[in-house]
């Protein structure tokens, strides 16, 4: 549910049936798509954002298309067919062997107790805040990895810190993402 938003808005369009993580639950996970867009896209955000987790926001228009984009299906999903689609799913979702040997560098002067490495600790508490109210255009950060790695996919969560004034802060508007 915290990754690729694709799965959770296909799964609750049209269901799942069969093995998850080598589980056979007996029964398939029956769809839910007589809710609206906008109800659907609202219990796929909660989930993604209760129970510990923090994940971006699902928009209603994703919902919408995930739906016109599958209209003709009459069947549940499974796992299999999914993963297909999405090949992160495949990938278990877990830390890396090798994270401290990572390293991070950016040029950006950055608040108090908030190191680059808190962008990518796991914990949805802590997070990297600058200085400055957003970053500017030439600003960077690079992520070095200690061997060649295949990456599935970057998830990248911009939400800011709630100042004392109740305005976000601290997020960054466009990103620019470039891999060597």
């Amino acid at each position: 549910m915290l990754g690729d938003e694709r799965a959770g808005t296909a799964i609750v369009l049209h269901g799942l049936q069969g093995k998850v993580n080598g589980i056979d639950y007996g029964a398939p996970m029956v769809p839910v798509n007589s809710y609206s867009d906008v109800e659907l896209a609202s219990v796929l955000t909660y989930i993604r954002n209760s129970f510990g987790n923090r994940a971006p926001l699902i928009a209603p228009e994703t919902v919408a298309a995930r739906r016109a984009a599958d209209a003709a299906r009459t069947s549940y999903w499974t796992l299999d067919e999914l993963t297909g689609q999405i090949p992160a799913l495949g990938v278990p979702r877990k830390a890396f062997k090798h994270r401290a040997e990572w390293k991070l560098v950016s040029n950006m002067k950055t608040r108090e107790n908030s190191p680059p490495d808190a962008m990518l600790d796991g914990d949805p508490k802590t997070g990297f805040f600058t200085v400055d109210v957003k970053p500017f255009p030439l600003e960077w950060v690079t992520i070095e990895l200690p061997a060649r790695s295949k990456i599935m996919g970057i998830d990248i969560d911009s939400r800011g810190q709630i100042a004392e004034n109740g305005k976000e802060t601290g997020w960054a508007p466009t990103y620019s993402v470039e891999a060597s």
